[in-house]
């Protein structure tokens, strides 16, 4: 099985092998990846680090031996902590958004600062705030443009937790947190979408719906939620939901809490 990683700021992972299919998540430099399948101008590949699998155009992607993906996937490596740094790299000075992973062993010259893991809660609201205004984009994972399960895969990533892409499979890790009375900073809710109209859950096409996880964020202090949507922003939180400051309504239905860290 061939083995890649990312050299390019942020590439974008398709549905289906077109650049006209729809975008499910994002490569950033610095991630490592496996190759299941070779079509054409495309790689159907499976994200190392959470097992995604997508599509990606082969003119954005490295193809490396065994033994380099084995140095890069188990070497020495940190997160690029600011909004934007920059690597020189074969004589090329490129851009790294946040939460770029910086591979000591590619031997590039670094502009900017980078950190290794830390779980603490000041950490988490470092980076979580650097996130703060970003536009939502479906399947974004920069301060550019990012969705809701990518915002907590990025943050959590800086804390040593790896999640997986999508906020359904994200509610299937960490322990579950009974009452919001109990939930602490740092936990993650997830959510159903919510109808403010007619108080009805309801899919993409306004049909009745139920039970479906489509949305997560992270709990700060003081019953505030952090979470993407339309940007990333901060939301009061009870045991409704997310009540919007913007709309002034429910936005979201509260269905559980998940304790990661």
């Amino acid at each position: 099985m061939k083995k890649g990683i990312c050299l390019l700021s942020a590439i974008p992972c398709r549905r289906d092998p077109s650049h006209k299919s729809e975008m499910v998540t994002q490569l950033l430099w610095g991630d490592l990846f496996q190759v299941q399948e070779d079509k054409g101008d495309w790689f159907n590949i499976i994200i190392s680090a959470d097992g995604y699998e997508t599509w990606v155009d082969k003119k954005q992607v490295n193809i490396i031996s065994e033994a380099q993906y084995e140095v890069y996937n188990t070497g020495n490596k940190e997160l690029v902590v600011n909004l934007l740094s920059y690597v020189n790299f074969r004589d090329d000075k490129m851009p790294l958004v946040l939460g770029s992973t910086l591979r000591r062993v590619d031997k590039v010259s670094f502009q900017g600062e980078c950190s290794g893991v830390d779980d603490s809660p000041s950490h988490l609201m470092e980076i979580a705030m650097q996130y703060l205004n970003a536009p939502y984009l479906w399947g974004g994972k920069t301060p550019f443009g990012i969705d809701c399960s990518g915002f907590t895969q990025m943050v959590f990533k800086h804390c040593g937790v790896q999640l997986k892409r999508d906020a359904s499979q994200q509610a299937e890790q960490g322990e579950m947190i009974p009452f919001i009375e109990q939930a602490q900073f740092g936990d993650l809710a997830f959510f159903e979408d919510y109808n403010t109209d007619s108080g009805v859950l309801t899919d993409n096409e306004g049909r009745p719906e139920s039970r479906r996880i489509t949305h997560v964020g992270i709990i700060l202090d003081n019953r505030t939620i952090i979470h993407a949507s339309g940007k990333v922003k901060g939301d009061t939180l009870d045991h409704e939901g997310i009540f919007s400051k913007s709309t002034g309504g429910y936005t979201h239905k509260l269905r559980f809490i998940k304790r990661v860290l």
